[in-house]
């Protein structure tokens, strides 16, 4: 899937963690470990945060957008969705998320 397309304006699916990645988050930073791929990754910054937010549940990308605007304080059309949107492809791509 093209990172461009993943969650972008209309996107209906519901985001989450794959049930084989493993992680730990700390001050904003996580280590996943996939069973699937055998990869250990280093996350930072919105990648991070959006790992912890699915790891509490299963969102969409409209709310995750709002989650992070607020966590931020950031009006929505900061350029939040724009990240997140980029982050949500190459987690998807990590195979560390799936959407449905």
């Amino acid at each position: 899937m093209h990172v461009e397309t993943v969650g972008g304006e209309g996107d209906t699916s519901i985001w989450g963690l794959r049930p084989e990645v493993h992680w730990r988050a700390w001050d904003g930073a996580a280590v996943v470990y996939s069973d699937a791929t055998g990869n250990t990754h280093y996350l930072a910054d919105v990648a991070a945060w959006i790992l912890e937010q699915l790891g509490k549940r299963p969102m969409t990308a409209a709310e995750l957008q709002t989650a992070a605007a607020e966590a931020l304080e950031l009006p929505p059309e900061q350029g939040v969705a724009d990240s997140l949107h980029a982050s949500l492809g190459v987690l998807q791509d990590l195979k560390l998320l799936a959407a449905s």
